[in-house]
């Protein structure tokens, strides 16, 4: 694109974006004492909390149904408040949803947990882009600035001819705003060549996708030697999926200078964003307060006027914190996985293990040609399904998984854990689904 549609787009349609995006960047590199940021969200959540308390049919029923405070003194008083999930929220959506005419339903948990409807509307979605590009400024990440993704989400679109139309006018879009997408719904064991080509052909300073995705190519480029003609990307931006440090390390030694992480929801957009390292991400703490378990489980809580505010929201995500300030997470080194994501291992002595896929992937997805890992559950029998681009040793790839749970864990039950061999399955979205069903 011409650097002239680019410059009119900014001082036109994006102008107004562009100017909350550098206020919201201000306002997130001012240095402010933590124990003042603290007390901040306190004071934010008691204001939205009188406010909601009385104006939302859902809380109001929560409030007196639990006998909630009128406000909280401290960050940990948010534990006190009934854990939020996807279940609560499908079976009161009604309820949630009964005062609101004007708002658009989203979908969550499609990768390893419960689908969930969500509402949202048009300035969740404008907050939620400003606080995105909020964190993409520390990179240097600007609207309109060349970004390629790969990504899923095609199923949001109609079918027929209305969904031709739609396909069009999303490129149409993109062009504009100098992004090019590739469809990770393509993007398999067996033809990561035609990515790597293109992005070597497309030579775009910044990738964002899937992380399961990036590691994907970063691991056959270097299982074979491959390298861009360019040397390496600038950037390239995790999303949704856990990037173990492991797999850092290899994004960066392939692909790129900057390996940025953005965590984020479905239900609320970004949450936190690198910034200076992969492993700093710093927490939008005006937006969001967030808490954890003794078990490192992260809790959520919205500082923002939405339709659906979230107290103390289970995330299900498991974290290794950097920054925790009288409870409220300001920083965070790494996100773990799912909470959720355990499997059932039958053992000989007739109990059962619960293992976390986390186990797993740390070692069967760094075996030469292994590039995932899936799980299938048939009662109490599991199989464990690799995703690979050539055949490998199925036997001997047993025998030391075999061995890693019986140190770990006890003896299996042979006849109730198989490995088997499978190309790998996508949710509706193109993200890696990590069980896979009947």
């Amino acid at each position: 694109m011409t650097n002239n549609i680019t410059f009119l787009l900014k001082k036109t349609i994006f102008k107004k974006k562009i100017q909350e995006i550098e206020k919201s960047v201000r306002f997130y590199n001012k240095t402010i004492k933590s124990d003042i940021i603290v007390l901040n969200q306190i004071n934010r959540f008691n204001c939205y909390w009188q406010y909601i308390q009385e104006t939302n049919p859902f809380y109001k029923m929560w409030k007196k149904k639990h006998k909630l405070p009128q406000i909280i003194t401290n960050i940990n008083d948010l534990k006190n408040f009934p854990p939020l999930n996807k279940k609560i929220i499908n079976n009161y959506y009604d309820l949630i949803v009964a005062n609101s005419s004007n708002h658009r339903t989203t979908f969550t948990g499609g990768t390893s947990g419960e689908t969930t409807l969500f509402p949202t509307d048009n300035i969740e979605s404008l907050n939620a882009y400003i606080v995105a590009y909020t964190g993409r400024y520390w990179w240097n990440i600007k609207p309109l600035s060349e970004i390629l993704m790969l990504w899923g989400h095609s199923h949001l679109f109609a079918s027929g001819f209305k969904g031709i139309s739609e396909k069009f006018v999303r490129k149409i879009k993109d062009y504009l705003i100098n992004t090019k997408r590739l469809s990770s719904y393509d993007l398999s064991e067996t033809n990561l060549r035609y990515f790597f080509d293109e992005i070597n052909k497309a030579y775009p300073p910044t990738i964002i996708s899937y992380s399961g995705n990036i590691f994907k190519l970063a691991k056959f480029m270097s299982e074979n030697g491959l390298k861009f003609r360019f040397g390496k990307l600038n950037n390239i931006i995790l999303t949704s999926e856990t990037a173990y440090i492991k797999d850092i390390k290899l994004i960066k030694k392939t692909m790129a200078h900057n390996v940025i992480n953005e965590y984020g929801m479905a239900e609320t957009g970004v949450i936190g964003y690198s910034k200076n390292q992969t492993q700093n991400i710093i927490i939008f703490w005006n937006n969001f307060i967030l808490t954890e378990n003794e078990t490192s489980n992260l809790y959520l809580t919205t500082l923002t006027k939405r339709i659906f505010p979230l107290i103390n929201y289970d995330t299900e995500d498991r974290v290794k914190t950097k920054l925790t300030i009288n409870g409220s997470i300001l920083k965070i080194k790494e996100i773990l996985g799912k909470s959720r994501n355990n499997i059932p291992i039958r053992l000989t002595n007739g109990k059962t293990a619960t293992i976390s896929t986390i186990f797993f992937d740390h070692f069967l997805k760094y075996i030469p040609e292994i590039y995932s890992v899936q799980y299938l559950i048939k009662k109490d029998t599991v199989y464990i399904i690799l995703n690979a681009r050539n055949k490998v040793n199925i036997s001997k790839i047993y025998e030391r998984c075999f061995k890693k749970i019986s140190q770990n864990f006890g003896i299996p039950d042979r006849k109730k854990l198989f490995i088997i061999e499978q190309a790998s399955s996508k949710t509706l979205a193109g993200k890696h689904s990590i069980f896979v069903k009947q």
